[in-house]
């Protein structure tokens, strides 16, 4: 279990401390994601009605990616689905809610939520069950009446394959699997990290945002994939463990990671080594994660 402090936002409309909650609002008779290994389906549900048109699929509500074991945020300020292809939008239809029992939400600004950073700490709070015990995230806002902090990536993220993935600005160097529908938060704020009994800090980084991609499909079973910036890695690299293999000459290149709270095997069927003279192959090399 991974520890995330709370934003410090005052309980406004859908929120608590910063938290964002799920809508009812289903479109009837539309399939967002087919999972590509099991009948389960990504729906997406709003806060408020779904406007269908000709060729867009239009709401005004906050946005929430769900399946019957995950719910991850999508969008804050509404949200416009073209062939698959997500945006926000800032909506100036009139919000009509659905009405369900245990599920009806009071309208909350979006200057509030863009303030308290909504979309990013209810994301980094969801996740939480998928990170391992030796790993620890710290994030709260640092200033929550004020946008210095505000980033276009706190409206959005995104959902897609494994190849829409790896065209999101920030997750090119994400190991994602080939199968799977996959949510992606690209975030651009400080970070402090906790890897074992070490703290570093992820802080901004102009060229690039750091990416979280969750497999959707897999829910809670999913490993948490992590493409790093260019601050990011050098503030992984810098962690104490590492440098015994520096001293010893080792080039590492760190621009992603995956992990897991469950250990899984891995094998690589042609693994390059040097061997103290030339470079050498193993036939195959099993890896634990």
């Amino acid at each position: 279990m991974v520890m995330v402090v709370d934003s410090t936002a005052n309980q406004t409309g859908g929120t608590k401390a910063g938290i964002l909650k799920e809508g009812c609002c289903v479109p009837q008779n539309y399939t967002f994601y087919k999972c590509p290994s099991s009948t389960t389906q990504v729906i997406l549900k709003s806060t408020c009605n779904w406007l269908p048109t000709s060729t867009t699929l239009n709401t005004s509500g906050i946005v929430f990616a769900t399946t019957p074991q995950m719910s991850l945020p999508v969008s804050i300020n509404g949200l416009s689905m073209l062939n698959g292809v997500l945006q926000s939008t800032a909506n100036s239809k009139k919000c009509v809610q659905c009405i369900s029992p245990g599920c009806q939400l009071q309208l909350t600004d979006v200057n509030v939520l863009i303030a308290a950073h909504s979309l990013s700490t209810t994301y980094l709070e969801n996740i939480r069950p998928l990170l391992p015990s030796w790993v620890k995230m710290n994030y709260s806002v640092p200033d929550i009446n004020g946008y210095q902090w505000f980033d276009s990536y706190d409206l959005i993220a995104q959902i897609g394959d494994t190849v829409t993935l790896k065209k999101l600005r920030g997750c090119e160097s994400i190991l994602s699997d080939v199968d799977g529908v996959y949510s992606a938060l690209q975030f651009n704020h400080p970070l402090r990290v906790k890897i074992g009994e070490e703290s570093v800090l992820y802080n901004l980084d102009a060229s690039s945002p750091l990416c979280f991609a969750v497999d959707v499909c897999r829910g809670v079973n999913s490993p948490l994939y992590i493409a790093l910036n260019t601050q990011a890695q050098k503030a992984t690299l810098s962690l104490s463990f590492l440098q015994p293999y520096f001293l010893k000459g080792w080039r590492i290149n760190m621009n992603s990671l995956v992990m897991h709270t469950m250990h899984q095997l891995y094998e690589l069927s042609d693994f390059l080594y040097w061997n103290g003279m030339y470079p050498d192959h193993f036939p195959s090399l099993t890896y634990d994660l």
